[in-house]
């Protein structure tokens, strides 16, 4: 879902240019990659490395100071000859839910990279990972946009909030508790922007333009709120 994979990395620029502090755009990307997790998207951490280093979000290893190199000598002297790897808790072992994912090796970078949150990440040891609901962190990014005067940010937020979290996160809220809690002060923010030449990332993610064969598999609440929001 590259739609996807753009949108969050446009997200991660904002973060990054917020007036937020460290720990907490660590946070925030933290969440931004935690959803896009939610979604079948390639894992897309190098196309912002640069950002992802400068904000401390990642902890870099040399190999045989990764903190699991002497438990398995054999595994971590041929990582180097991989142009790519995850690494597992026990690196021997398929991943499962007890045995998951805790850092990667890159060949071209030749570290090890443990993500804000692995076990192994301790460079910032009292940051802890607060997880937002899909909404509320899709209503910060939305403010976070406006705050910012980054239009894209807006309608593609707004956009995929309608069309994909809420088919795929089906809240329990009426229609009228949504707008109440999330979406009146959207389409507040929507409408402050011009999107008369604005071009979207991808149709799934253009609220003003859907294709009736969309609408017809959409909620009733999708098709409530695009017309809430659309119409001033």
């Amino acid at each position: 879902m590259y739609e996807i994979e753009d949108l969050m990395e446009k997200t991660v620029r904002l973060i990054d240019k917020s007036d937020f502090k460290p720990n907490e755009k660590r946070n925030f990307i933290w969440n931004t990659y935690d959803l896009q997790n939610q979604f079948d998207c390639s894992f897309t951490h190098f196309r912002l490395m640069d950002i992802l280093i400068k904000n401390e979000y990642v902890q870099l290893y040399d190999v045989e100071d990764f903190p699991l190199a002497k438990a398995y000598p054999d595994y971590f002297a041929e990582l180097p000859n991989k142009e790519f790897d995850y690494i597992n808790k026990n690196p021997l072992e398929e991943w499962s839910e007890t045995n998951q994912e805790i850092a990667y090796w890159d060949r071209e970078y030749n570290k090890i990279f443990a993500d804000f949150g692995s076990e192994f990440y301790t460079i910032n040891e009292n940051d802890i990972c607060q997880k937002y609901e899909p909404f509320d962190f899709g209503l910060f990014v939305i403010k976070e946009g406006r705050k910012q005067n980054t239009k894209s940010i807006v309608y593609h937020w707004t956009s995929f909030m309608v069309i994909y979290l809420l088919s795929w996160f089906p809240p329990k809220n009426s229609t009228n508790e949504l707008k109440a809690r999330y979406f009146s002060e959207i389409k507040k923010i929507f409408h402050q922007f011009d999107y008369i030449d604005h071009k979207a990332l991808h149709q799934g993610l253009d609220i003003n333009y859907i294709p009736e064969t969309w609408l017809e598999d959409m909620s009733e609440t999708q098709k409530e709120l695009i017309r809430y929001i659309t119409q001033e």
